[in-house]
């Protein structure tokens, strides 16, 4: 088998590799791979790298971008092997781990935009949009480009059938929508680190994310509107919680298969308001600065006006 790979080395290697029997072929239709020498980083490696590897990839006939006729753009995420948890944190549940994602997956670039979740559901249940009661929300939306904000107050099972409606309505041949697992959203977010926050150890709100420490937001910002990570992935710091596929566990990090973790068959707690909780990643704008970073993770069975979603697009089996 033709291979190409990539390996990213540090103290726990990031090694990406991908495979021409799972080149993806959206934009690119009979294209195929050719072998080569593979190309070495040392982490972190810079978006020059990724640039560089991409250009490389493109002229081999990779489709690097997919964009959904709604308006839904994606990046192309490599597989690779990363350290999913943080020891620092001293929370249990962020349980340091190595994690092999197996298959390469598209990422949308930004969370799911009003526009396009109206586009596809025929309504918006978010809270900061016009229609709100709230005149402070109304003055504060009427600011900004409200199809560029992110929805906002998802439930999961709202989350789902937007998928689902995606799948059935909205399909792009060979391929299907999901949510990502929550060790995809997380290899997706680091994009190389092993600090904190995909840009380091420290976050600054004017440069890299919509949340609160000292600064005060009256609500969510227009998608794209700080610095993107070196994926090309926009707000996976702050905005809005973004909903995994995973049910929530606290425990589950220490007992996670190594490859392509999908969750505990279970949660660890009992429904509450009828609903098992399913995990958060990412932090919101009303989240302190420890709530966004790259391992954070909580979960929810319930509704709120800072939860939201990503989606992802794998290659069908």
């Amino acid at each position: 088998m033709n291979e190409l790979q990539l390996t990213f080395s540090s103290r726990s290697c990031i090694r990406i590799a991908f495979f021409a029997s799972i080149c993806f072929f959206v934009a690119f239709p009979g294209a195929t791979c050719q072998s080569q020498d593979a190309k070495k980083f040392t982490v972190p490696f810079s978006r020059d790298d990724i640039a560089s590897t991409r250009k490389q990839l493109k002229k081999q006939g990779w489709a690097l971008n997919v964009e959904s006729d709604v308006g839904i753009k994606f990046v192309l995420i490599p597989p690779g092997e990363f350290e999913m948890g943080e020891k620092e944190s001293g929370r249990k549940e962020e349980f340091p781990h190595i994690v092999e994602i197996s298959n390469p997956y598209y990422m949308a670039v930004t969370e799911v935009t009003q526009k396009q979740w109206q586009s596809v559901m025929g309504s918006n249940p978010s809270t900061y949009s016009m229609e709100s009661d709230d005149e402070k929300i109304r003055s504060y939306v009427n600011k900004l480009d409200v199809n560029q904000l992110p929805v906002d107050c998802v439930h999961w099972t709202k989350a789902t059938k937007f998928v689902k409606k995606l799948n059935k309505e909205h399909a792009i041949k060979g391929f299907k929508f999901q949510l990502p697992t929550e060790a995809q959203w997380e290899f997706a977010c680091r994009s190389g680190s092993e600090k904190k926050y995909s840009f380091g150890d420290t976050i600054e709100g004017e440069r890299h994310a919509r949340f609160e420490d000292t600064d005060y937001h009256e609500g969510p910002a227009e998608v794209g509107s700080f610095k993107p990570n070196q994926f090309g992935l926009f707000d996976m710091h702050g905005n809005v919680f973004e909903w995994c596929s995973d049910y929530y566990s606290k425990e589950y990090f220490k007992q996670s298969p190594s490859i392509d973790p999908k969750g505990p068959a279970k949660p660890d707690k009992q429904k509450f308001l009828g609903y098992y909780s399913k995990v958060l990643r990412g932090g919101s704008w009303i989240s302190g600065s420890k709530q966004c970073r790259s391992a954070f993770r909580t979960g929810a069975s319930w509704a709120e006006g800072e939860f939201g979603v990503r989606v992802i697009l794998v290659k069908e089996k």
